[in-house]
């Protein structure tokens, strides 16, 4: 598994909480599978997250969307963590 450029992080979410996210690749072609984690960074932080749906774009290139959703009682941050095998 490689890292991709495009994780992200300082994300803050509020308990109860989606936030949607749509990654895009810049080059087309399809860059094998790719997995997409919300890292919590809050001691006893819980978040949920789903894979939606794979994209061809008319340029070539692919999106995949996801969610992430606190579980928590309380705001929390988290990283993006983005990689590929």
């Amino acid at each position: 598994m490689s890292f991709i450029g495009g994780g992200d992080s300082g994300h803050v979410i509020g308990p109860g909480q989606t936030q949607n996210w749509i990654f895009t690749w810049n080059n087309s072609g399809w860059q094998g599978n790719t997995f997409n984690e919300p890292q919590p960074l809050n001691p006893n932080a819980s978040l949920a997250y789903s894979a939606g749906s794979v994209v061809m774009n008319p340029n070539g290139t692919y999106s995949l969307s996801w969610s992430v959703k606190n579980t928590s009682a309380f705001a929390t941050v988290y990283n993006l963590q983005t990689s590929s095998n």
